[in-house]
């Protein structure tokens, strides 16, 4: 979706700038447009933020209140993304834990048919080939889909760690 402004000025010079699905309308009279041109610009911005971060709170309201304590089938695993081996790999949700071990240089590994909760969000802890402990939290709101089977994927790279679901059909 654009979500860059669409601009027009009216018949008495005045310039509208309205975002899509009519998030918002800023006039600005023609001698102080210059001016507040930037203000705009930036009130427009934060007008978009608000849209995405709407779209992202409806998308999760699907979710369960707290953690999906029942879930369909998962696979919940863990992938290396960097070129050096990682150890002590683990995805923590709450109190339960999926543990890998050593995952080598772009490769994989977790646990099928994951029957433990699914927390809202998810920390990602592991020891680098340097041998300094590292830990990210992730969310899984909007990623995940409790009520379809599939596999989730945490995935450590060199600056972060993301996640993926990608639906799994097993019939």
């Amino acid at each position: 979706m654009d979500l860059t402004p669409n601009k027009a000025l009216d018949s008495t010079g005045f310039c509208a700038s309205i975002m899509p699905l009519g998030l918002s309308v800023i006039m600005v009279s023609p001698p102080v447009s210059q001016s507040l041109a930037h203000i705009a610009r930036a009130m427009n911005r934060f007008a978009g933020m608000i849209s995405i971060l709407t779209v992202g709170t409806l998308l999760a309201a699907d979710w369960p209140k707290g953690a999906a304590k029942k879930h369909a089938y998962l696979e919940v695993v863990i992938a290396n993304a960097t070129s050096q081996d990682v150890d002590e790999t683990g995805v923590y949700f709450d109190k339960h834990r999926c543990t890998a071990g050593i995952v080598g240089a772009g490769v994989s590994a977790g646990h099928l048919g994951w029957q433990q909760l699914i927390t809202t969000n998810a920390v990602v802890r592991w020891r680098d080939a340097q041998g300094a402990r590292k830990e990210q939290a992730v969310t899984v709101v909007g990623v995940h889909d409790p009520k379809v089977d599939g596999a989730l994927t945490f995935t450590i790279g060199v600056t972060n760690v993301t996640v993926e679901f990608k639906k799994i059909d097993r019939r």
